[in-house]
């Protein structure tokens, strides 16, 4: 785990090391505000052809 370190720092990039040790708790966390985002995206598509076609509102 050092000898990783090491070489990672010898590399310039002991902040993406470090990223990789946090990320896994920032996990659950991007997942839940990604399924957030998603959700209004699929329902705008579908309020929008009801918009459209307000004949199938009305059925």
């Amino acid at each position: 785990m050092i000898a990783v370190y090491l070489a990672v720092k010898l590399m310039g990039m002991a902040h993406v090391f470090r990223f990789l040790i946090v990320s896994p708790a920032f996990i659950p966390v991007i997942a839940s505000v990604g399924a957030d985002r998603k959700i209004p995206r699929r329902q705008r598509p579908s309020s929008a052809r009801a918009a459209r076609n307000p004949t199938t509102r009305a059925d």
